[in-house]
């Protein structure tokens, strides 16, 4: 499906670069772009870094959720002679066999279908950036509804494990879903209200309080400004939820030598 998603904005790219005149040129029937070349190249930009956050999110959530916790469960098990308490173990078994665990996998699929379908709208961005806000939305939603009903499982399991990793390694910490999935409600959820106030100004909600310099300013940059505002939700993502995606283990492992 990603795949299919890549294919997709490198065909437009190709297509409007060439229609640009920047690769050769393309039959004039086929060049159906009205708008500045800076907005199709940044609409291409958010796509590749959505496709970014969203795979590497999801492969990390399920490596953490799927594969991590229960290796540290039994390694500590096994460092115990096999005398440890099995509860945590147990727990983390009912926990990966909860029915909303088990729709994660549809529901990322659904995910994963609406970024494919965002770049097919990369020669269009109104229509980027509509799919872009239902994606934030459907997103935050679901995060909202997975930290609400299931419990940090996951985490108090790995703090049980290295409790000194609690206090005293960030960084660490900042690698749990439920710490990286916060961060993406809030995140999700601040940007998808400014891309709708922008557009909600850029019809024309200033210029009915009779501001009408500054609504025709705005409605004129309206397109930009909403891929500004999408772009910034790609950046600030990468910078806070960082660990999540690219997990780094030396600091941890200091201190882990030092406990």
């Amino acid at each position: 499906m990603f795949t299919a998603g890549i294919f997709a904005a490198l065909s437009t790219l190709n297509s409007i670069l060439r229609c640009d005149g920047i690769l050769g040129q393309m039959a004039p029937l086929k060049c159906n772009f009205h708008e500045p070349l800076l907005n199709y190249c940044l609409a291409f930009v958010i796509f590749f870094l959505t496709f970014a956050r969203f795979y590497l999110g999801d492969v990390r959530l399920f490596d953490t959720r799927y594969s991590e916790v229960y290796k540290l469960v039994n390694e500590e098990i096994d460092a115990h002679g096999g005398t440890d308490d099995s509860d945590r173990f147990s727990k983390i078994l009912a926990h990966s066999d909860r029915n909303m665990l088990k729709f994660e996998g549809i529901w990322l699929i659904f995910q994963t279908l609406i970024v494919v379908f965002l770049a097919y709208q990369i020669d269009v961005p109104s229509n980027f950036v509509g799919v872009y806000i239902t994606l934030l939305i459907c997103n935050s939603v679901w995060l909202i509804i997975m930290n609400r009903v299931m419990e940090p499982t996951t985490s108090h399991a790995i703090n049980d494990i290295f409790p000194f990793a609690k206090k005293e390694s960030r960084g660490f910490r900042a690698r749990f879903p439920r710490v990286a999935s916060n961060i993406w409600t809030i995140n999700n959820l601040f940007h998808a209200g400014a891309l709708l106030f922008v557009i909600y100004c850029g019809v024309g909600f200033l210029n009915s309080k009779g501001y009408s310099f500054y609504a025709n300013e705005l409605a004129g940059n309206t397109p930009l400004t909403c891929l500004v505002i999408c772009l910034s939700n790609c950046v600030i993502d990468f910078l806070l939820a960082r660990n999540l995606y690219f997990p780094r283990f030396s600091q941890f492992y200091r201190l882990f030598k030092q406990s």
